[in-house]
């Protein structure tokens, strides 16, 4: 499948586990010419203005704008203040990015992004406790498997482990060539977990993970 756009700009907040602005879950589809704005929030993970998560699809000259932000969570147990594993919390691993929250197997080149990242959520039960996500950037949240090429951020990021100011993290033989990430990067830690993996363009590199320029 091949989508080419020209413009689009919306707001959207929803409590889905997928939270895209232009589409929110796709496999194998191609993206390009696309230049998205608009505020994204959502309440559980894969949160993008553009695509909240893409698998096995191609992403081809975008921009992205506005802001991508987790909003409110109801958990029973956040008054701990701690983020275990997103999969059986519903918090933790946010997948936050301003295009796509959660890129996997793909190509993704000449896109740039001066949206603004907020990788946090304060929970509506437990004292109204600050969360913080993890896999938080301007770009993408997470990126596995990809060839990444000519990536520029202009936004300013704020998560847990693993944000940066481009990419939260490019995981598993991802490759990243010519890039940069001029925003400001803030990251914080839920009590007892440690902060880990937060960098200037990437917060983490996984696996066999390489980036060049």
């Amino acid at each position: 499948h091949t989508r080419c756009l020209s413009d689009w700009s919306s707001d959207v907040c929803s409590s889905d586990l997928y939270v895209g602005g232009l589409v929110a879950d796709v496999d194998a589809t191609n993206f390009s010419d696309i230049n998205v704005s608009g505020d994204v929030i959502g309440s559980h993970n894969f949160i993008g203005i553009a695509i909240g998560r893409s698998d096995e699809g191609n992403v081809a000259r975008a921009t992205a704008a506005g802001t991508a932000s987790a909003g409110r969570i109801n958990v029973a147990n956040a008054s701990d203040n701690q983020a275990p594993n997103a999969w059986s919390s519903r918090y933790g691993d946010g997948f936050l990015g301003g295009f796509v929250g959660y890129f996997n197997r793909g190509g993704f080149e000449n896109v740039s992004s001066s949206a603004d990242i907020y990788g946090y959520a304060i929970s509506q039960d437990g004292g109204n406790k600050t969360v913080y996500f993890h896999h938080n950037g301007s770009v993408a949240g997470l990126v596995e498997e990809s060839a990444v090429r000519n990536i520029f951020a202009t936004g300013d990021v704020t998560g847990g482990s693993a944000t940066g100011g481009a990419i939260g993290a490019m995981g598993y033989d991802g490759e990243m060539a010519n890039g940069s990430s001029t925003g400001t990067v803030r990251a914080f830690t839920n009590n007892s977990w440690k902060l880990n993996f937060v960098g200037g363009f990437s917060g983490s590199l996984l696996g066999e993970a390489s980036v060049m320029n």
